[in-house]
């Protein structure tokens, strides 16, 4: 096994050990995932609300 460089789109670089021989980069990390980060979008929830139902409004309708 070798020592292997993963580098996110964030820029955050990780060295982990496997058999693959190039670098690999990876979409996101616990760096940049919301979940982890805690840095969650905050923003007007109504407005995506109103916005779905809005879109949406001929389908609910009998």
């Amino acid at each position: 096994m070798i020592k292997q460089k993963f580098i996110c789109v964030c820029g955050k670089i990780y060295f982990l050990y496997t058999n693959y021989k190039k670098e690999i980069n990876i979409n996101i990390c616990c760096n940049c995932h919301p979940y982890y980060s805690k840095n969650i979008k905050k923003s007007n929830f109504s407005t995506i609300i109103k916005n779905f139902n809005k879109k949406y409004e001929i389908y609910f309708k009998k």
